[in-house]
């Protein structure tokens, strides 16, 4: 996965997690083992993983103490998926003491990786995002969220008629408000698919469709008891088959469209799967749950609209919306919190309020719905408190990012375009990194040179100039 495109004009330099030491001196003799280790390079660079290693160990061969040498035939080993073998070479260099910090953490997360260290540490609170906090930016009662393959957060503001999106690192970027002439009246849930999000309006009875950079694509509906109508939309769901699934509440139904807003079927207005005002649907194992609030219910179908079977219990009392998160289902209900449900063990737990940073309990007033991420962070919508609380996994909290280059480009020497790759410790992707998150540093020296946040970007590239006297 590519993070991010850097371009540099200059002589040398490296990008900070790599060389932590300068060529050593070769010996008379020991030539070869430069021969071998620019091969190794090269290879490395050109995806040959199992080339690279042979090349490195010939290297090694030759020049037994060559440190940089060992550290590329561990990257080479990690790239192609051998972390043990990966670790036994840091290990190697960790005992002679040539380590220097960021070759520690990358031995400390294999071995973390090794012995099976994951997301399954629990989450733990990790921030409020409030709907007053940003200037321009704000959003009120908040009853639906999403977030999107590059890890952008996109919040309803159901008060304040918008929609805002907010980056991985929490800060706002977009402030999304329809079309003109077609602007929101009353947005209330959303789904993404790609590279488009997907918005019902319960005020206008339209689906709105928008792109993920805010520009409005196209809508469809309008109010009406008519296949293809609405009388106060709501949930939205997308299945793998490319369909998308709209409760229609008002009329007491769900109906399904192709992406384009055809109309294909309805279901949820006969015998045991008759809905009373639903709300909030999502899909699971190709199963389609729907919030029926009205008999206080979850109503599971097929992908045609039969109905299968029913989810009750005593504490589901105001549902608005139903998603699965790490294999559970999260109900969120207006009075009794966010109610979740174990079908493993035939469990149900719930969660009324939480420890925030300051270690007080903090009441989950009404929940609207939850989302979840691709690193395993969950989200609370509170309606009444105009905010979004986030629950983050431990480790993802108290961890150092793994940060190495994938490839280097010189095809446009003299710049440079470094191909960066970064994981956190449970070996998961990140992706959305802002510019602000990078340093640029030269050899063993960690003091940054340069920062690249207020440097001008140009087609998603950073140029910077850098003189060297080496």
């Amino acid at each position: 996965m590519l993070v991010k495109n850097f371009s540099f004009f200059c002589l040398l330099f490296f990008f900070s997690y790599t060389f932590a030491e300068e060529l050593p001196e070769f010996r008379i003799g020991k030539e070869q083992a430069k021969t071998f280790f620019k091969k190794g390079i090269l290879q490395l660079n050109n995806y040959q993983y199992g080339a690279a290693k042979e090349s490195f160990l010939s290297s090694l061969n030759v020049m037994e103490d060559f440190y940089l040498a060992r550290k590329m035939l561990s990257d080479a080993y990690y790239l192609s998926g051998e972390w043990q073998e990966s670790l036994s070479e840091l290990e190697i260099i960790e005992k002679r003491k040539k380590m220097n910090p960021i070759w520690k953490n990358r031995a400390e997360i294999l071995r973390l990786g090794i012995s099976g260290y994951g997301r399954k540490d629990g989450l733990t609170f990790y921030k409020h995002i409030s709907g007053d906090a940003f200037r321009g930016y704000r959003f009120r009662n908040p009853t639906d969220a999403a977030v999107d393959e590059e890890g952008y957060l996109y919040i309803i503001g159901n008060e304040t008629t918008n929609v805002v999106k907010f980056d991985p690192n929490g800060l706002p970027v977009a402030n999304i408000k329809g079309g003109i002439g077609r602007t929101f009246d009353g947005p209330s849930n959303i789904a993404i698919y790609k590279d488009t999000l997907y918005v019902s309006d319960l005020v206008s009875n339209f689906i709105y469709k928008i792109s993920t950079k805010g520009r409005f694509l196209d809508r469809f509906g309008g109010q009406g008891i008519a296949p293809g109508l609405f009388h106060g939309p709501t949930g939205i769901a997308i299945s793998n088959n490319e369909y998308l699934y709209i409760v229609d509440s008002g009329n007491g139904r769900v109906q399904k469209f192709t992406l384009d807003g055809k109309f294909v079927l309805e279901f949820g207005k006969k015998d045991k799967g008759k809905l009373i005002f639903p709300y909030g649907i999502t899909i699971e194992n190709e199963e389609i749950y729907v919030v029926d609030r009205g008999n206080r219910r979850i109503v599971v179908y097929d992908d045609e609209g039969n109905y299968i079977k029913e989810i009750t219990h005593s504490n589901i009392f105001k549902p608005r919306s139903v998603r699965f998160f790490d294999g559970r289902m999260f109900v969120s209900d207006e009075q009794n919190g966010v109610l979740i449900y174990n079908p493993s063990k035939d469990k149900w737990t719930k969660i009324t309020n939480f420890r925030d940073t300051n270690g007080e309990f903090t009441k989950i007033l009404r929940p609207f719905a939850t989302t979840s991420d691709y690193i395993g962070s969950l989200y609370i919508i509170d309606y009444d408190r105009h905010r979004v609380d986030l629950f983050s996994p431990k480790n993802s909290l108290t961890s150092n990012l793994n940060v190495f280059i994938e490839r280097i480009d010189l095809m446009n020497f003299p710049r440079v375009a470094l191909y960066l790759r970064v994981k956190n410790r449970s070996n998961q992707d990140l992706t959305g990194i802002r510019r602000e998150a990078f340093r640029v540093s030269e050899n063993s020296n960690l003091y940054p040179l340069v920062g690249v946040s207020n440097l001008k970007e140009h087609n998603n590239k950073i140029s910077v100039s850098l003189v060297f006297e080496n």
